[in-house]
């Protein structure tokens, strides 16, 4: 427990470090909150824009998110990640300019510059910028729905086909609009052929 609440003071002092640029370079304001004994949040904000740099169960590693205050903060939004900034086509062969170091001070220090070399135009609030994000997240979601709906409309062809509920086969997939595996392509239209 006490190595855990080192660490969190460790992250905490590191991530204040680390994370200063946003206090001097884009007049963010600081406030530290402690959800447990082994959490810490510090929360950067300017009128429009925050930054949540994050340690504490159950990954014990530091995260960073960041969103437009009133829009991605809030039910519905999602707030943008690392892998966002990174996938900014501005920004896709970005490296790191920190010497890579292990342990979480080097896990900090990553995160901070990946904030402070790409993310740039995202903390001054540049529309076109969150724009792409959260188009770049949609789609990504959209795929995500469609893998587990098309999952879940394969696992119940397979359950249907193993009763030999034909007509079962044909009524899934009646108004499923995606495309079919090759299999399941296969068993509808055998089903169908028995209905």
């Amino acid at each position: 427990m006490m190595a855990t609440q080192n660490l969190s003071a460790n992250f905490e002092a590191g991530a204040s470090d680390s994370f200063s640029f946003l206090e001097h370079n884009f007049g963010f304001v600081k406030s530290i909150v402690r959800p447990n004994t082994n959490s810490v949040i510090l929360r950067y904000e300017s009128p429009s824009i925050y930054v949540n740099v994050m340690y504490g169960p159950p990954a014990y590693a530091p995260e960073m998110s960041f969103g437009r205050r009133g829009i991605d903060d809030v039910a519905g939004g999602y707030s943008f990640e690392a892998g966002d900034l990174i996938q900014l086509e501005k920004y896709r062969d970005w490296q790191s300019k920190q010497t890579p170091s292990g342990g979480l001070e080097g896990q900090i220090a990553w995160l901070a510059s990946l904030l402070a070399e790409c993310g740039k135009e995202s903390m001054l609030g540049d529309p076109a910028v969150y724009s792409d994000m959260k188009a770049r997240r949609d789609r990504l979601v959209a795929e995500w729905q469609h893998q587990e709906q098309h999952g879940t409309l394969s696992r119940s062809i397979d359950a249907a086909w193993r009763e030999m509920d034909y007509k079962t086969i044909v009524d899934l997939c009646a108004n499923y609009n995606g495309p079919l595996g090759n299999l399941d392509t296969k068993r509808l239209h055998y089903a169908r052929s028995l209905v």
